[in-house]
């Protein structure tokens, strides 16, 4: 259950980087119109450190919220794990 949590946390926070990745970059122009000021990107670098960033903290508060139903479940029987 943990590692599926994770699993999913990191496949999620991939896919939300992607999608704003790409929103970002289709619709720059409609941003800098909007803002009255350019929108720069930042360095490659630098975004790559702050997707690694948030994706780590996607994991850690996903790994935290999932701990205590894993914790609770491993402790059943599996049969009445399985029931409920």
């Amino acid at each position: 259950m943990l590692s599926e949590a994770l699993i999913l946390a990191l496949i999620g926070g991939l896919a939300g980087a992607l999608v704003a990745a790409i929103c970002v970059g289709l619709f720059h122009a409609l941003l800098v119109s909007a803002l009255g000021f350019p929108f720069l990107f930042p360095a490659f670098g630098r975004l790559a450190g702050e997707i690694v960033l948030g994706l780590a903290l996607a994991l850690v508060v996903v790994g935290a919220a999932a701990t205590l139903p894993a914790l609770r479940v491993s402790r059943q029987e599996p049969a009445d794990a399985m029931r409920e």
